[in-house]
């Protein structure tokens, strides 16, 4: 009956009287009661002589403090403490306090409270906190540049970059971040720009492909010219604005060994060439 009782009732309210840091029931308060399964003789020595039972001697301190400072300045405020439910389950209370009315002769200040149970609220806080920091963690030390473009027709703006970004393209953050606010296509050699238009045409004309896989060039901070591999995916439209996901890789290496492979073979090829024809001399 208890569980039933817990799981119909969420929140509650009550009337108080904030006095000498603590806080008087001035009329019942069945809601409140059923939720933490209490009657009203429990509230005799004050409602913060209850939660006493389920917190630390600094945190009453501190909540006592509070209900004094705001009852004298006649301010709102919030609390936030932990407690148990009917059931004995273990819960975390918010408790939103409002002035009803002038300071009494005897120095207290009328409140209504309205409490709420938001542990699965603060759970779900803490799960996205602890989600966002591993995402963070996991962008943060990828071994492979990371960015984020929101694409609006035929304007790329770079909203986000991982660390490895920076050293891929051979820069530090204060190097490349001059290029924010900018159409991201400045980052990379004139020459180049064409490659990711064609790309992004492509694509378009070929919406389920959704795949980007272009290599350019740039020169780094170091005044070299370096040459990239971008793969991404894009999302689906929204609000005109597409967002593609990138993964960037320094292929300096490759493209060297490419151009040694291809000057080999020419040179390869002209001395064939030169020998053939001394052949044919003789």
């Amino acid at each position: 009956q208890t569980e039933k009782a817990h799981n119909q009732i969420t929140s509650f309210s009550c009337r108080c009287l904030i006095q000498a840091g603590e806080m008087y029931l001035v009329e019942p308060a069945p809601y409140m009661y059923r939720f933490f399964g209490t009657t009203e003789d429990d509230y005799q020595d004050g409602i913060l002589a209850r939660i006493r039972q389920d917190i630390s001697k600094e945190s009453s301190e501190a909540i006592m403090l509070l209900c004094a400072q705001k009852a004298e300045l006649g301010e709102d405020f919030q609390v936030v403490y932990p407690s148990r439910r009917a059931d004995g389950s273990a819960c975390r209370v918010r408790a939103d306090a409002y002035a009803a009315g002038e300071l009494q002769e005897h120095g207290g200040r009328l409140y209504d409270v309205f409490g709420m149970d938001i542990t699965e609220m603060m759970e779900a806080r803490e799960q996205a906190d602890q989600l966002a920091a591993e995402n963070l963690a996991l962008t943060e030390d990828s071994p492979v540049g990371l960015g984020i473009y929101h694409i609006r027709e035929n304007s790329f703006d770079l909203v986000y970059t991982n660390a490895e970004y920076y050293h891929v393209h051979c820069g530090s953050r204060k190097f490349w971040d001059r290029f924010k606010g900018r159409d991201a296509l400045e980052r990379i050699l004139p020459e180049d720009r064409h490659v990711i238009h064609e790309a992004w045409e492509s694509l378009l004309a070929n919406p389920e492909k959704r795949l980007f896989d272009v290599t350019y060039r740039c020169y780094g901070e170091d005044g070299e010219l370096h040459w990239i591999q971008l793969l991404a995916r894009l999302t689906e439209e929204v609000d005109g604005k597409m967002i593609c996901y990138a993964s960037y890789i320094n292929v300096d290496r490759e493209k060297q060994a490419e151009i040694q492979a291809a000057n080999s073979k020419a040179k390869l090829m002209e001395e064939m060439q030169r020998q053939e024809a001394e052949l044919e001399r003789q």
